[in-house]
């Protein structure tokens, strides 16, 4: 028998829970449950009642954070902080690293809380309508000057190149680690994560390690 349980984690995602002669087996995957999320309550409880009076025998774990040098902010905090970044930036472009799928929940929050589209690229615009978004993300670059860019065109290569011909800043929401990169003629400044990194012209901040980063709010 096979049951699948929401992961909370981007559209679609599920954790798999095994029964049969090898016993009952958990295959996490990447997952997120918050203490507070309404979702993640719903699949825990959901998760019991599959176990019933019988026990988990093997756990497939996702670890990826495990380590204790990831603190994490909850995902409203992280949108708000990426907020305050785009609204402290009015006269600047902003580009946001993302995949093909996951971090709609940002997206949205950002189009709510600043009133305006977001870019996404035809693709991703398919799968926006796809999950119900018809009005928020648009590929027409004169409506926003805010782009959800794919994850692997994202480098600091690429923002210094943005920001020859206007002020753009960056951001990459994601936990993973990102680049470690000397900005030119200062080999002391690097951008690494876990953090938000934002290149403005020639200036790079970033806080690196520590629980006011913004980080993984997928």
């Amino acid at each position: 028998e096979v049951m699948a349980i929401d992961a909370h984690h981007c559209p679609g995602a599920v954790m798999y829970l095994f029964h049969g002669e090898f016993g009952c087996m958990l295959y996490t995957g990447d997952f997120r449950w918050e203490a507070k999320s309404k979702r993640a309550q719903i699949a825990r409880e959901m998760l019991l009642d599959a176990i019933g009076n019988d026990k988990i025998d093997t756990v497939y774990l996702d670890n990826t954070y495990c380590n204790p040098s990831y603190c994490f902010p909850s995902r409203e905090v992280a949108a708000q902080q990426v907020v305050e970044i785009i609204a402290s930036h009015p006269e600047h472009d902003i580009i946001i690293g993302i995949d093909s799928l996951g971090k709609e929940d940002l997206l949205l929050y950002i189009s709510r809380v600043l009133k305006i589209k977001i870019w996404v690229w035809p693709e991703r615009l398919q799968t926006m309508h796809l999950l119900g978004f018809h009005d928020i993300f648009t590929t027409k670059t004169s409506l926003t000057r805010v782009r959800a860019v794919p994850r692997y065109s994202f480098s600091i290569d690429t923002l210094e190149g943005l920001n020859t011909m206007r002020a753009t800043v960056g951001i990459m929401p994601s936990g993973l680690p990102w680049a470690v990169k000397p900005l030119k003629g200062n080999d002391n400044l690097f951008g690494s994560s876990p953090s938000i990194s934002h290149l403005n012209r020639n200036r790079w901040n970033t806080n690196v390690g520590t629980c006011n980063n913004i980080n993984k709010p997928n």
